[in-house]
């Protein structure tokens, strides 16, 4: 493995595209590891359209032999999610925003495209309630909506063979919540105007705070680190996360 001091970016051959360890050890590295990420995505992007086509063509050939096509479909879509992933990256970069480590993020909006959210239900009334999910969507795609749901009460009573009765909770999401609320009320407005920016680029798959002590912490001290998140389509809770804004009082300190 080679390190250039200069960019302060590591590199190690791995199959046909090369990774890369990106490291920042001074705020003029910053760019450069930037420039390199977006390198590497266009090469990663490439290999991956030559894998579509190898498996457009394979399904092609199973189809004319009637042979199963489940496996090479889902093949399928899984490189052209990871494709628009890659987009998602370098449309965030070309807008200006920095990759930052995956902190715990306290989600407020959420990028979909439903009218309405798909199978949420939950049988307990303990806990959070019903949240929506991002849609991975390609950039510019859909809307931002609040991660909460509209919940609708549909518990009922059943019977037992021994001929008691049960009561069952059964709570379903029916609604998005169009209307986002920003968690922090007392908040500079140049960090408002940084959210409302990001959503209108619509790149993002969700948005948040950074869950520094939790979101009663952040109303309390006022200083919101808000950021966007892009999901790997390979899934396991994978994130990339961007920095949006930030604002300190110094009063705090």
């Amino acid at each position: 493995m080679e390190l250039d001091t200069a960019l302060a970016v590591a590199r190690e051959s791995d199959g046909d595209v090369p990774q890369m360890e990106l490291v920042a050890l001074a705020p003029s590295d910053l760019l450069a590891a930037q420039t390199n990420l977006v390198n590497w995505c266009d090469a990663k992007t490439r290999s991956l359209h030559t894998e579509i086509a190898d498996l457009r063509e394979n399904l092609r050939i199973a189809k004319e032999s009637k042979w199963r096509t489940a496996g090479l479909q889902s093949a399928l879509n899984r490189a052209k999610r990871r494709v628009m992933f890659y987009d998602k990256i370098k449309a965030a970069v070309a807008a200006g925003y920095l990759i930052v480590p995956n902190f715990p993020v306290d989600v407020f909006a959420v990028r979909v495209s439903r009218d309405a959210p798909k199978g949420l239900s939950r049988t307990s009334t303990w806990g959070r309630g019903l949240q929506a999910s991002a849609e991975q969507l390609p950039v510019g795609d859909g809307r931002y909506v609040s991660n909460a749901v509209s919940e609708t009460d549909r518990s009922y009573t059943e019977q037992t063979p021994d001929g008691k009765k049960k009561e069952i909770t059964y709570i379903t999401g029916d609604e998005y919540v169009e209307e986002i609320g920003f968690p922090v009320q007392a908040v500079r407005p140049v960090v408002m105007d940084a959210t409302q920016r990001a959503m209108a680029l619509r790149i993002f798959d969700q948005i948040g705070l950074v869950a520094n002590g939790g979101r009663e912490y952040v109303q309390q001290r006022g200083d919101p680190i808000v950021v966007g998140r892009l999901i790997d389509p390979r899934g396991n809770g994978r994130m990339v996360t961007f920095f949006v804004a930030w604002w300190l009082n110094t009063r705090d300190l």
